[in-house]
């Protein structure tokens, strides 16, 4: 069935070392009622690995431009990440808030999974995820979040690069222009 929008998957998706593999990805079918990726799931395997670590992971903060560097703990990564990990993405039950797109993105040899609310049904209303055709694993997760008040929103963007680094960028937007950013990346892996 060339020729299709749609990549089929098939997802083996598992609780242990290789938590990163989504299954079967082939071009070209289609399918019913296509799966989403459990991108919840890979993160909170991804924050597991963080919690054996031998020493705490680099942090690299920028906020207004000011630059600090130093060490996190777990407890602070959850945190961080705490609105993307309650977000529940890839759940059957908000399979139905989200339109999904796949494409090839050819110059950077991965499949891309495109993720978008319908609307403002959620404050998670992005999500684009890369995976290596070859192996099928997952490479690198973007979510953003947003969430209003009655002057201002408040972005949530965050970078997951598998086992190697994630970047968190807050930034609160008041009246078209930026009030407050804030650039936070937390480093394990030897060679972010």
């Amino acid at each position: 069935m060339a020729g299709l929008s749609l990549f089929a998957i098939t997802f083996m998706w598992s609780c242990h070392a290789n938590s990163r593999h989504v299954g079967n990805v082939g071009a070209g079918d289609s399918i019913a009622n296509p799966t989403f990726l459990p991108v919840t799931a890979f993160l909170q395997e991804q924050v597991k690995k963080l919690e054996v670590l031998p020493v705490d992971p680099a942090l690299f903060n920028t906020h207004n431009g000011k630059r600090d560097s130093g060490s996190i703990k777990t407890a602070s990564i959850r945190e961080m990440t705490a609105p993307f990990l309650a977000a529940g993405f890839g759940d059957p039950a908000s399979q139905p808030l989200y339109k999904e797109s796949t494409f090839t993105d050819s110059s950077h040899h991965r499949l891309v999974y495109s993720y978008e609310a319908l609307g403002d049904s959620t404050a998670l209303n992005k999500v684009d995820v890369y995976v290596d055709p070859g192996t099928n694993d997952i490479r690198q997760v973007y979510m953003q979040y947003i969430t209003y008040t009655p002057d201002s929103s408040i972005r949530k963007q965050l970078i997951w690069e598998t086992d190697r680094n994630f970047t968190l960028i807050t930034s609160v937007d008041r009246h078209e222009y930026t009030a407050d950013m804030r650039k936070q990346k937390v480093v394990w892996a030897k060679n972010p």
